[in-house]
C-alpha cells in the first residue's frame, strides 16, 4: 500500500470536518434561537424569501442596491 502523501497523517480531514460540522452547529443554533432568522429559514422554505424580517432590513440598509424581482 502507497504512503499518504498528508503530512497530517490524515489528521488535516478531521480537523475540517469537524470545523465543518461545529459551523453548521453554530448555524443551527443560531436559526433555532433568533426569531427574525427562524423566520427568514422557514420563509425560504416555503418560498417566501422576499417577505422576511431580514430581508426587509437588508433592503432598509442597503437602499442603494437594487432587488432582483
Amino acid at each position: 500500500m502507497p504512503e499518504s502523501r498528508d503530512p497530517t497523517g490524515g489528521k488535516g480531514t478531521r480537523y475540517f470536518l469537524m470545523l465543518l460540522g461545529g459551523a453548521g452547529l453554530l448555524g443551527a443554533l443560531v436559526i433555532g434561537f433568533h426569531p427574525d432568522y427562524r423566520q427568514t429559514f422557514l420563509g425560504i422554505l416555503r418560498g417566501e424569501a422576499m417577505a422576511t424580517p431580514i430581508r426587509a432590513s437588508n433592503a432598509e440598509y442597503y437602499r442603494f442596491i437594487e432587488p432582483d424581482r
